[in-house]
């Protein structure tokens, strides 16, 4: 007598998730070894190396999936492009938002790509680690990973043989984190995110946001407490009221300054105390009852391009 199954089966579900991959990878033999890689990530394993998954999996061997994985070519920006795709499709209920942050993975010695002393976020601390910049979609019911990239410090990108040894792409340049976050920010369209959420360690990057705002995308970033802002009630004020004081030296005038440029910035922490409004907003509910912060809102300038942000 046949025994019904109890639920989906699991091996099935991925194989349908894997379909339209397949056509990536030319041979056969590399298809399959992408589904048993595949089963090795999703395992139970403690160590999920091509050797361990090799010696777990029925149906393959550690040297197939080496094969694959150092062998096998690829179009990895397509084969981002479908999965995400795939992920709008069968798990994005709307409505989500991009949050842009960074890993830092510690790692021992010299030679693994990246590696350098850099401040990690994640350790708490500069040590010894990779920089890893990576996109998460979240909606109200759905969160998955868009994408992600290494960051490469000067070190390396100013280091042909080195990164030639490691197999970099030759001619790779070197990218902030946040040129690196705008291209995952780019890729991640698809999902149609309504917004873009980061820390401070981007909100406090001019370029990156202003790459956001050219790409007319709302974001909630976080900045340290001395950033320096223009309120945008003083910058927008009659130029009447604040002249210029006339030349009265010799030799060349010195340049007539903007009345935005004139106005003395403040730190954030300023602005946040002078705030005469809070209010109280509940942001999600959680486990026991609504979540809830006291917010106020603020117009103000940013200092290098004078452009209109928000401070929350």
């Amino acid at each position: 007598m046949a025994i019904p199954k109890s639920g989906p089966d699991p091996l099935s579900d991925l194989t349908s998730f894997l379909e339209p991959f397949a056509g990536l990878v030319r041979r056969s033999e590399s298809r399959e070894a992408m589904e048993r890689y595949a089963t090795g990530l999703l395992a139970d394993l403690k160590r999920k190396t091509a050797a361990d998954m090799g010696r777990s999996l029925p149906g393959t061997s550690a040297q197939r999936l080496q094969e694959f994985l150092t062998n096998t070519a690829w179009d990895p920006g397509e084969m981002n492009r479908i999965r995400i795709g795939r992920m709008v499709e069968l798990a994005c209920a709307g409505d989500g938002v991009l949050i842009i942050d960074d890993t830092g993975l510690p790692k021992k010695g010299t030679h693994s790509v990246g590696v350098a002393r850099q401040y990690s976020g994640t350790l708490g601390r500069i040590d010894n680690c990779q920089i890893l910049v990576s996109a998460h979609y979240v909606d109200r019911v759905f969160d998955w990973p868009v994408s992600a990239r290494l960051y490469l410090p000067k070190t390396w990108t100013d280091d042909e043989a080195r990164c030639r040894k490691a197999h970099v792409p030759a001619n790779t340049p070197f990218q902030t984190k946040g040129r690196i976050a705008l291209r995952l920010v780019d890729e991640a369209r698809d999902a149609s995110p309504r917004a873009v959420i980061a820390d401070a360690g981007y909100g406090d990057q001019p370029s990156f946001l202003d790459g956001l705002e050219t790409r007319k995308m709302p974001y909630v970033v976080a900045v340290a407490s001395n950033i320096e802002y223009r309120l945008e009630g003083l910058v927008n004020a009659d130029p009447g009221d604040s002249p210029q004081p006339p030349y009265q030296g010799q030799g060349r005038p010195r340049k007539v300054l903007a009345l935005k440029d004139r106005i003395a910035p403040l730190e954030a922490r300023e602005i946040l105390d002078a705030c005469p409004a809070w209010q109280k907003v509940a942001w999600r509910t959680g486990m026991k009852g609504p979540l809830v912060k006291e917010c106020a809102r603020v117009r103000v300038f940013r200092i290098r391009k004078a452009r209109r942000a928000h401070y929350h």
